[in-house]
Parts: C-alpha cells; sequence; structure tokens
C-alpha cells in the first residue's frame, strides 16, 4: 500500500483517518 501513489502521501492518510 503506496501513499505517494495516490498523489498527497502521509497527510492524505491521516485525512482519511481524521475524516473516516
Amino acid at each position: 500500500m503506496r501513499p505517494d501513489a495516490h498523489g498527497e502521501s502521509v497527510a492524505d492518510v491521516v485525512s482519511r483517518l481524521t475524516n473516516a
């Protein structure tokens, strides 16, 4: 699972966790 593959990176994963 690579977060940078999405576009952002760790911030994207954190944002999703906080949004969930």
